[in-house]
C-alpha cells in the first residue's frame, strides 16, 4: 500500500530546488492545490508538514513565490492571517486593493473607509444599514 507521502510526491512536478514545484492535481478556483487524506487540506500546507514538521496553531503557511499552484517547501514560510494580508497588499493581490469604489459606488476616502477584522468597509453603506435596521426594529416594536 502506498503511503499519503508517497501519494502526495506523485501529484508534483518538481523541476529545481529554485523553482516552483507544480501541483499537478485537483486545484481550487483560486489555483491551490487540493489534497485528500480523509480530509482535504490545501497542497502547500501539507508539504510544509511533511519537509519541516507540525504547524503551530494559528499560523498560516505563505507563499514566497507568489504561485499559489506552488509546493515545493523551500518557496514557503510560516505567518500569522495579519503577515498573510500584508503580504496580499505588499504583492497587489489583496482583492481589494484595486478596488476606489464599494459596490453601491461609494468612493473609498479616509473618510469614508473603515477596516473591520482586516478588511474595507464603506462608512456610508454602514450608516445606511444601520438606519435601515433601526426603521426595522422601530416599526417591529410599534406594532
Amino acid at each position: 500500500m502506498i503511503s499519503v507521502e508517497e501519494r502526495f510526491w506523485t501529484k508534483v512536478s518538481i523541476k529545481a530546488i529554485n523553482d516552483c514545484w507544480l501541483w499537478k492535481a485537483f486545484k481550487d478556483k483560486d489555483g491551490y492545490g487540493r489534497f485528500n487524506f480523509g480530509k482535504e487540506i490545501s497542497a502547500h500546507r501539507i508539504s510544509y508538514i511533511l519537509t519541516f514538521g507540525p504547524i503551530p496553531q494559528g499560523l498560516y503557511v505563505l507563499h514566497n513565490c507568489d504561485n499559489p499552484s506552488c509546493v515545493n517547501p523551500y518557496h514557503l514560510k510560516l505567518g500569522t492571517h495579519i503577515d498573510n494580508v500584508k503580504d496580499m497588499k505588499d504583492r497587489n493581490r489583496f482583492y481589494q486593493s484595486n478596488q476606489t469604489h464599494c459596490k453601491h459606488g461609494h468612493e473609498f476616502t479616509p473618510e469614508n473607509t473603515i477596516i473591520r477584522r482586516g478588511q474595507r468597509e464603506c462608512a456610508e453603506c454602514r450608516k445606511i444599514g444601520n438606519k435601515i435596521r433601526y426603521l426595522k426594529t422601530k416599526g417591529a416594536s410599534n406594532g
